[in-house]
């Protein structure tokens, strides 16, 4: 049996990279439009309502800061991907393709590394965003929101663990697997914060709605 060339290896395992990371990016594409518009919406709303000042102030840096953190990583993930396919595939000719990834590697690592480091406090953030809003319809009984709370604790000592591990391993374009191990229980604490804290909130609606009616 022939030994299959490098080169050709390596572009059937880019190719793969290339149609999944494209997949990647339209599904993302589509949920960063809606975004925009949810958070077009939820800025035009909070500074035309009246009410706590600085709360809403508040919730304006918050959101704003989610927007921004969400922003550059979806940009970054599309600068990456046209930068490969430019560098790897377009660009340098006649230099072997295992040699020009790793000059790409090494020329992204930075901007990939500042988009890791930047998750962790995405992801408190944007926990903290729901727990606020259970927690300040809440205001006469706290207990209902300790659960949420405590996947909150779990959820951000999880981030920032991911984060420890991707410092320790110096920054890697490839997660170890203890670091995506790491990541996955963050998302996975991040969900679950997420809905129990939307369980509370609608739980919180549903009661004013009864008091509502009978009155």
């Amino acid at each position: 049996m022939a030994a299959v060339n490098p080169d050709l290896q390596f572009v059937s395992i880019f190719g793969k990279s290339i149609i999944l990371n494209a997949v990647n990016l339209l599904t993302g594409g589509i949920l960063y439009g809606i975004y925009i518009i949810l958070f077009c919406t939820a800025a035009t709303v909070l500074c035309h309502r009246e009410g706590n000042g600085k709360a809403k102030a508040m919730l304006l840096v918050a959101i704003v800061t989610m927007f921004i953190m969400s922003s550059f990583g979806f940009w970054t993930d599309v600068t990456i991907f046209f930068a490969g396919i430019r560098d790897i595939l377009v660009g340098n000719i006649g230099q072997p393709f295992g040699y020009k990834q790793v000059v790409f590697t090494e020329q992204f690592k930075n901007l990939d590394s500042v988009k890791q480091v930047m998750l962790p406090f995405e992801i408190v953030v944007g926990d903290s965003i729901v727990i606020w809003r259970a927690w300040a319809l809440s205001a006469g009984n706290r207990k209902i929101v300790v659960i949420p709370l405590l996947l909150l604790i779990g959820s951000a000592a999880c981030s920032f663990a991911f984060l420890g591990c991707f410092s320790q391993h110096d920054w890697p374009i490839v997660n170890p697997d203890t670091c995506n191990s790491i990541e996955i229980s963050a998302f996975s604490l991040s969900i679950a914060t997420n809905m129990s804290a939307t369980i509370v909130i609608g739980f919180k609606f549903w009661c004013f709605s009864i008091v509502a009616c009978v009155d």
